[in-house]
């Protein structure tokens, strides 16, 4: 009873990367090409987050909260009410951007993690052949979509050449890649920016793996080589942590996660000091127009300013994200940086939140033997590890970290 119970979480799981995570950014794909307008990620997160919630409404056989939802909850709303004063006190109202904010930072993790403890609640024993067969088809369905998504973008660079980055200038990560003097376009578009696509193969694999149903050696090689031809360092980097997280064991890769994750601020903020020491000595310029690196760092030295002359603001933040941001009519340009987001969000507080709801989803995977338990501790590593050089908190990864803390909520504790 308990494996079938088990096994039917990891197929509400699989489900629900599927859908958000494959086919959600395939629909934004089509919507580009036929429209030309770039929809927000975030924003089709916040639509499936209220999808997802009506349909767990109707899958729950009871409504139930887990103590784990109320607690997460709770400190969703104390970094809003934080980040609200801040910016009422500053900027003396509170406009559409913020309300945008409010929504991707407090609304709809809510709505993922409310989704995720009533679907906990609706988790019904079946037969384990009818589970596995359910689980391959949407591992297929995300594979598929995956390959449709890499081949369209694919086919774009070849049709498109020169003109490529041009036409999907809305999307940050598609200026392309030089080695010496060569000049290669990035497998990158409106389906995923390289990074993405990168950590949505490493999801499919590990979703696969931890399900017991490896994929075809023809699509693990191609997936693999469309990962390498994104010509993202970062990519590379992760798809190096995967190739080592396979392999290891759960409480290893939960003791790395937790280390990443309170040693990220420190990286970041050595990375910020040796730009300044470098500056100050005349070595470098810092501009946020001669590579995307330098963008970053351009970006990172003006929010050390702004913490400088506001000592409050590393206990409540600035009132400042990702989301609010013109470029052109700020000093920030982009954040990029997971942990600096969180302190420009709600200071410390949203960190030291963020961190606790961490440790909680941790303390219940490791709790779980299965392959929910290891791919929330995978979901765990890689957030901060993606999070140094980029913003996590309205990605999908971070949402399906979301929906896994609400179905760890109740499932835990009937499987202890």
């Amino acid at each position: 009873m308990a494996a079938d119970r088990r096994t039917d979480i990891m197929l509400v799981l699989v489900r629900f990367l599927a859908c958000g995570f494959y086919v959600l950014p395939l629909v934004r794909l089509v919507s580009f090409k036929l429209s030309g307008m770039a929809l927000p990620i975030s924003a089709l997160n916040s639509f499936f987050a209220l999808a997802l919630l009506c349909s767990s409404l109707f899958y729950s056989r009871a409504l139930r909260i887990g103590h784990s939802v109320l607690l997460a909850v709770l400190m969703f709303t104390v970094q809003m009410f934080l980040f609200a004063g801040t910016v009422v006190y500053r900027k003396g109202s509170f406009e559409s951007s913020d309300l945008a904010t409010a929504w991707i930072y407090f609304v709809s993790p809510v709505l993922f993690v409310f989704a995720g403890g009533l679907f906990s609640n609706g988790i019904a024993e079946r037969d384990l052949p009818v589970i596995r067969r359910r689980t391959e088809y949407w591992l297929n369905v995300a594979g598929w979509a995956l390959l449709l998504g890499a081949f369209i973008n694919g086919l774009d660079v070849v049709i498109l050449g020169d003109s490529y980055s041009t036409v999907y200038e809305k999307f940050a990560t598609t200026s392309p890649a030089t080695f010496g003097d060569w000049t290669l376009p990035r497998l990158s578009g409106a389906y995923f920016s390289g990074l993405d696509f990168a950590m949505a193969v490493i999801v499919l694999m590990a979703l696969r793996h931890y399900s017991n149903l490896p994929p075809s050696r023809w699509m693990t090689l191609t997936l693999y080589l469309l990962a390498c031809m994104t010509f993202t360092r970062n990519a590379y980097v992760i798809l190096m942590v995967w190739m080592f997280l396979r392999k290891a064991a759960p409480r290893r890769v939960a003791k790395l996660s937790s280390m990443i994750y309170l040693l990220g601020p420190i990286l970041s903020i050595a990375v910020v000091a040796i730009m300044l020491a470098q500056t100050a000595a005349g070595q470098l310029e810092v501009s946020a127009e001669s590579s995307s690196m330098l963008t970053r760092m351009a970006s990172w030295l003006a929010i050390y300013q702004q913490f400088a002359g506001t000592p409050s603001a590393t206990f409540v933040g600035l009132g400042l994200t990702q989301n609010a941001l013109i470029p052109g009519e700020s000093d920030v340009y982009a954040i990029d940086n997971f942990y600096l987001e969180l302190l420009c969000y709600s200071g410390l507080v949203a960190y030291i939140c963020y961190g606790l709801l961490f440790k909680g989803i941790r303390h219940k995977a490791l709790n779980i033997q299965g392959g929910v338990g290891s791919t929330a501790l995978m979901l765990l590593l890689f957030v901060p590890v993606m999070g140094v050089f980029n913003n996590m908190v309205g990605s999908m990864l971070c949402s399906a970290l979301f929906f896994v803390c609400g179905l760890l909520a109740l499932t835990s504790r009937s499987e202890s």
